[in-house]
C-alpha cells in the first residue's frame, strides 16, 4: 500500500462520514418538522401516565407553566402531581384537533377511573399548545369530571 492509496482512502471515509451526517441531520429535522401537536401531546400523556414526578413532563410544557412549576415550593410538588395523575384519566381519545399557526386546541374524551359499576363517570378535556422554538408544548390542560350513582332518585 503506498502513501497515496492511504490519502484516497481517508478520504473516502470522510466523504462517507460526511454522507452519513447530513443523511441523519436531514432526519431529524424532517421528523420534529413532523411532529404535530396531538403526536406531541400522545407522548406526554404516556410520559406523564408513568412519570413519578413532575420532573419527567417538565420537557412537554411551554415556558410559561415551567416558570410556574419552578415557583411552586419543593414541599407542594409530590402532593400536586399526586392529585393531577389521580384525576386525570388513565386511557384518553383526542376528538379534535385544530391547529391555528402557532396555537393548537384539543378535545379530549377520558375513559372513566371508577370501577364502580353502580357509577357513571364522564370526562371531557380541554388541551391547548403553542409552538416554542419550533416545538410544540402544553400551554394549559383542563378535565371536568362528572360522576354520577345508577342508584340515586331524580330530583
Amino acid at each position: 500500500m503506498t502513501w497515496g492509496n492511504d490519502v484516497m482512502n481517508v478520504q473516502r471515509l470522510l466523504a462517507s462520514g460526511f454522507a452519513c451526517l447530513i443523511a441523519c441531520t436531514t432526519i431529524m429535522t424532517a421528523s420534529a418538522e413532523e411532529q404535530t401537536p396531538k403526536a406531541v401531546y400522545l407522548d406526554y400523556f404516556k410520559t406523564f401516565l408513568s412519570a413519578t414526578d413532575v420532573n419527567a413532563v417538565i420537557p412537554y410544557m411551554c415556558k410559561s407553566v415551567v416558570k410556574q412549576m419552578n415557583e411552586t415550593p419543593a414541599d407542594m410538588k409530590p402532593m400536586m402531581f399526586g392529585v393531577m395523575k389521580e384525576m386525570t384519566p388513565k386511557e384518553i381519545e383526542i376528538l379534535s384537533e385544530k391547529v391555528d399557526g402557532d396555537h393548537a386546541t384539543m378535545t379530549l374524551s377520558g375513559k372513566p377511573n371508577t370501577t364502580d359499576p353502580n357509577m357513571t363517570e364522564k370526562n371531557d378535556g380541554t388541551v391547548t399548545m403553542i409552538r416554542e422554538d419550533g416545538a410544540w408544548k402544553i400551554e394549559k390542560e383542563s378535565w371536568n369530571s362528572s360522576i354520577k350513582s345508577k342508584n340515586a332518585s331524580p330530583n
